[in-house]
């Protein structure tokens, strides 16, 4: 393996690693502003379309699976999935994209806030609330974002050859 590969490799790392920790700990600073904050099951108006609502959520997305018995099955589930991503972007670092390591990290990162919550507070800190859609977390966000990106970025690239 040539040194220039080598270090392509270790430049995606330091991208993924990177995006990891920026989206785990924005992630876990908006939360404990929010709840430090604003007292549970109460809302604030910051514009007329959007507000912030401090509240527990023990399923996953859209209250999918709410509640708190499967808790545990949710934390055990977001452990396999940070590992296989980590072994996949470690595994794959050499032929993934830079944009494709940056995908995964938002993902990785918001699937760690998210785990965090779960663990700690028994419970996802969902705080953002446009009051047309589900309250979300940024945690939410990055996994759906990076989610929707790879789908894209991946179906794109197929769609080419």
């Amino acid at each position: 393996m040539s040194e220039a590969t080598r270090r392509k490799g270790l430049i995606k790392l330091i991208i993924f690693y990177s995006v990891f920790l920026f989206a785990f700990v924005l992630d876990r600073i908006t939360k404990i502003a929010i709840v430090s904050r604003i007292p549970e099951n109460t809302f604030v108006e910051i514009c007329p379309f959007l507000y912030f609502r401090n509240i527990r959520n023990t399923g996953i997305c859209f209250g999918f699976l709410d509640n708190s018995n499967y808790i545990p099955f949710l934390i055990v589930a977001s452990i396999i999935a940070l590992a296989f991503i980590f072994y996949f972007v470690h595994k794959k670092r050499r032929i993934l994209s830079c944009f494709s390591m940056f995908c995964f990290g938002l993902v990785s990162g918001g699937i760690l806030g998210n785990l965090f919550d779960r663990a700690g507070y028994k419970g996802v800190i969902d705080f953002i609330d446009f009051r047309i859609w589900p309250v979300f977390n940024l945690a939410d966000a990055f996994i759906v974002c990076g989610v929707t990106c790879l789908i894209v970025f991946y179906s794109r690239r197929m769609d080419a050859s």
